[in-house]
């Protein structure tokens, strides 16, 4: 899983950490290109998606 060891040698250790930087920082760490940055994307969208759904189960 190269993009969560590269988030994490960044100091990017949470979601709310991934939302506080530009994608144009992501892409200038090391080893981080776009194919890391189209995971990243596709993962916090099912995480999304995810707490959704049990948002809406608790109510």
């Amino acid at each position: 899983m190269p993009t969560y060891n590269i988030l994490k040698i960044a100091g990017i250790d949470t979601i709310n950490d991934v939302y506080k930087v530009t994608d144009s920082f992501l892409l200038n760490l090391r080893g981080f290109g776009s194919a890391c940055l189209n995971d990243l994307l596709h993962r916090m969208e099912v995480f999304k998606a995810q707490k959704k759904l049990k948002d809406e189960k608790e109510f």
